[in-house]
């Protein structure tokens, strides 16, 4: 089978994690010709071996560089190679393909309406809305099939397009395979003996990220009088995102709580949660994260929002919170600090919850690979 990869439009986050493990499952299976199209940030992660099986084909993400160019340019790479079936791991896709495709959809903002309530202006809401209906128009004209990673995103994304649900395919997230064969190397050690209590926040910076809490979230440990926690964030130090957590901490007076290792490499994203105590991911809103998984993978407990994306997902093997009270977040900080017997408890559950609601990164791709063999077999739809 002649399968196009189309990772044109990743660039940061967890979306590059699942491109990247696509791209090597689909490399290693000889059962597929691949042609792969991508951005830059794929590219510099892939080695020259690989570039050259896949007949890489690297295209700008940034819409500055023009949106018709791009779109030229992949429709006459589809032409040339001819593929049997184009995977857009993610998108919205600028660009319709002639073959039958899939598109991955992570775009959860789009599902979650409350998730723009403490936006800071009515106009950047308003822009939202208008990047929403865009982005919707473009999933309805270029993609055939849809794969998203839980029920919960399948029936919400059925009801808001609408596409009938059969149209819609669930495969559930994964940790990466080189997230797992790091782990192994390094044996999933517990954390060591330290001063400080490591909570790693691995998210890019987006608003649904909900980011900006964590300096009050440090800030009320500080009025509780726990000032030995560290937050590690995986910001650039010179990005806007960084400046503006860094500006904040230093308000309420934390900003020695708050630390960044910069972006992390997928190969090496295991050691960051191998050498922090507890994962923190208070998200808005969510329809992929690979955050839960490797939280559990790597054996740290998870404390996360108290939204249906989570718990359908983590049950209880996570602490639950609301999103917008610092208070709370930071009061199950210092219980899990405290208590031992819950510690232990939350990675037993998390143990339990990676073998039953996540499948392993083969199994994955089996799936994955079911899904794009169905699809050449039904066609596109009618219309």
């Amino acid at each position: 089978m002649k399968l196009l990869i189309d990772c044109s439009r990743l660039s940061v986050g967890g979306g590059v994690q699942v491109g990247l493990s696509v791209v090597h499952n689909a490399l290693m299976d000889d059962s597929l010709d691949v042609c792969l199209v991508c951005s830059s940030q794929i590219a510099e992660q892939l080695d020259v071996e690989q570039i050259a099986v896949a007949k890489c084909h690297v295209v700008g993400v940034d819409l500055a560089n023009g949106i018709f160019r791009q779109s030229a340019q992949i429709s006459a790479i589809e032409r040339a190679f001819s593929p049997d079936v184009v995977f857009t791991v993610f998108g919205p896709p600028y660009w319709r393909s002639r073959s039958v495709n899939v598109q991955g959809f992570a775009l959860g903002k789009m599902l979650y309406s409350d998730s723009r309530q403490s936006y800071p202006s009515r106009w950047t809401r308003l822009r939202e809305e208008f990047s929403d209906a865009l982005k919707k128009r473009l999933l309805r004209r270029n993609s055939d099939y849809f794969v998203v990673e839980t029920e919960v995103v399948k029936e919400r994304l059925a009801f808001m397009l609408p596409v009938p649900e059969d149209c819609i395919y669930v495969v559930g997230n994964s940790y990466s395979p080189a997230f797992e064969q790091r782990c192994f190397e390094l044996g999933q050690p517990m954390p060591k003996a330290s001063e400080l209590f490591n909570v790693f926040v691995p998210a890019s910076f987006y608003h649904h990220k909900n980011l900006e809490i964590v300096p009050a979230v440090a800030s009320a440990l500080k009025q509780m009088g726990r000032t030995d926690v560290r937050f590690t964030f995986t910001l650039d130090a010179g990005t806007i995102g960084w400046s503006r957590i860094h500006a904040l901490g230093a308000s309420h007076g934390v900003a020695e709580m708050l630390h960044t290792v910069g972006s992390v490499p997928n190969q090496f994203m295991a050691d960051h949660y191998l050498a922090a105590d507890a994962v923190l991911c208070p998200t808005l809103v969510e329809s992929s994260t690979a955050v839960f998984p490797e939280a559990f993978m790597a054996r740290r407990p998870l404390l996360v929002s108290d939204r249906d994306f989570a718990t359908q997902l983590c049950g209880s093997a996570a602490l639950y919170f609301d999103p917008y009270v610092p208070q709370q977040i930071a009061s199950l900080i210092a219980q899990l600090m405290s208590d031992r017997t819950l510690y232990a408890r939350l990675v037993q559950a998390g143990d339990s919850c990676l073998s039953e609601n996540y499948p392993s990164p083969a199994t994955k791709w089996s799936m994955q690979l079911k899904m794009l063999r169905d699809v050449v077999q039904r066609g596109k739809p009618k219309t």
